[in-house]
């Protein structure tokens, strides 16, 4: 957990100093904050996802390797919870066009393994049980 933390300290600070002089660049935009909330949505969306398959012991395994394959409820919600923080922090220190490609990068990477997730247990079970 604290080389992600680390990880996402070093991206923030090597991506700040890229844009320093151009304000135009840094400027946050809405388009930018509704990208961010999509991303952020579909994350909440993952993470209970990901939350439900740890309660169910032996059913299924994580495959991010952070996590490790069966990772505890309290390291999956520390996990989700710096990712979250860590994402958005590099998102508003990259300039424009990159702080673009970030967010519809990982709204697109994020959709494909909740797409997956739902497709592993099917979509009833991870609501309501």
């Amino acid at each position: 957990m604290r080389s992600l933390v680390l990880a996402v300290f070093l991206v923030a600070m090597l991506c700040a100093p890229s844009h320093a002089g151009d304000s135009d660049s840094r400027r946050w935009t809405r388009t930018d904050t509704a990208l961010q909330l999509t991303w952020t949505a579909i994350h909440v969306l993952e993470w209970s996802q990901t939350r439900y398959a740890m309660r169910v012991p032996g059913a299924y395994e994580e495959r991010n390797p952070i996590l490790g394959k069966h990772p505890s409820v309290g390291k999956v919600d520390t996990y989700m919870a710096i990712s979250t923080v860590g994402n958005a922090v590099i998102a508003y220190t990259l300039p424009h066009p990159y702080r673009r490609y970030w967010q519809v990068g990982w709204i697109g990477a994020t959709g494909f393994f909740v797409t997956f997730n739902f497709s592993e247990v099917g979509g009833g079970d991870w609501f309501g049980k």
